[in-house]
């Protein structure tokens, strides 16, 4: 049962939440009551200023994709992917490659700085990825090795803005609608 399908978004923390800058725990716990909801992730960029939290937080168990995504910068992810095991024990915190051989996901993503345009700033634009970010062309349209290269997160500099918009006057984007297939 696939619960959740996400990509091509940005999620950015500032730091102002101290234990994660995106969580998604307990999506199924997998018993009788619950049964495990599977989240299929790629092409987001998770980036989290602050230090000591992590980026993401999940419930082991519950992946059936999570691959060319972009985490924050190495000099920072320490512990920037953590489980919440279901049992109720702590919870356990990876960089990237320990995440890789505890989960067997996201063997072709990135931690890297996105390099925004300017994300403090006010504008949506300057979640844009600079001209010189490692996300450029690093993602794979349906997550897939077999996909055509694109860039990872939601602003690729063309768009400037996609979701909700509390501006007068402000322009929303809808993001292009993913191609279907029936076999």
């Amino acid at each position: 049962q696939e619960g959740l399908v996400c990509y091509n978004c940005t999620f950015y923390c500032n730091g102002s939440f101290p234990t994660a800058g995106l969580v998604w725990q307990c999506w199924g716990s997998g018993d009788s009551t619950s049964p495990p909801a599977l989240m299929t992730l790629y092409n987001n960029i998770y980036y989290c200023t602050g230090a000591g939290g992590y980026d993401v937080l999940l419930t082991p168990g519950n992946f059936l994709l999570s691959d060319y995504n972009s985490y924050r910068a190495a000099a920072a992810s320490a512990n920037m992917l953590g489980l919440v095991p279901t049992d109720g024990s702590s919870w356990s915190g990876y960089d990237l490659a320990a995440w890789r051989a505890t989960t067997g996901q996201d063997g072709h993503s990135i931690a890297v700085n996105p390099e925004f345009v300017n994300p403090t700033s006010a504008n949506p634009g300057g979640y844009q990825l600079s001209s010189g970010s490692l996300c450029i062309g690093a993602g794979r349209v349906g997550g897939v090795q077999t996909g055509a290269a694109c860039n990872i997160g939601a602003w690729d500099g063309t768009v400037t803005q996609i979701g909700c918009g509390f501006a007068s006057g402000s322009t929303v984007s809808a993001p292009d609608a993913p191609v279907l297939s029936v076999s």
